[in-house]
């Protein structure tokens, strides 16, 4: 049961560790400022917000890292998962979605920028259903965290219980 555990706090503090490793690279390279994203769309194009929102993924995932206040570090998990599924979720019933800017959107290689005139007006259509599947995937990936994220708290629950009847049974 320990085990199992462990392996799911791994798993969720490298999710938080890498994606928000990501998120200051792209940052910091000047890329995240070029790319469309619900990164940019909900956080702005400047300002603090940004390398806040990073860091406190890397800090949650440190904290999952620790096991220090399991339960709360996994809750913390927990509503950050769902604050995120939301936010993918709305932009997924949107016309015109903007990719997610989890991570690779941010720190992957600038757009090419066009060299005439006529590379850019009219604008071309846009082709969402690769950013759909994007999206989607998004959403299964945190919904398969989510899930971790309740295993943890409900092994921890069990655990509390079983040595709640520990005591109880010395104390007779």
């Amino acid at each position: 049961m320990k085990r199992l555990t462990l392996m799911l706090r791994l798993v969720l503090a490298a999710t938080f560790l890498g994606f928000g490793g990501l998120k200051l690279y792209g940052l910091r390279t000047g890329h995240a400022d070029t790319v469309q994203s619900m990164f940019n769309l909900y956080l702005g194009t400047h300002g603090p917000w940004r390398y806040l929102a990073s860091a406190s993924e890397i800090v949650l995932g440190l904290w999952l890292l620790s096991g220090l206040r399991l339960r709360a570090a996994a809750t913390s998990a927990l509503v950050v998962l769902v604050l995120f599924s939301a936010l993918i979720g709305w932009e997924l019933l949107k016309d015109d979605p903007v990719p997610c800017g989890c991570g690779a959107t941010l720190a992957g290689p600038p757009p090419a920028l066009p060299t005439q005139i006529s590379q850019v007006w009219p604008p071309p259509p846009r082709d969402v259903a690769p950013i759909r599947r994007d999206l989607a995937l998004g959403l299964a990936r945190n919904l398969a965290l989510l899930i971790a994220t309740a295993m943890i708290l409900d092994r921890q629950r069990r655990a509390r219980r079983k040595h709640a009847d520990q005591e109880r049974a010395i104390g007779r």
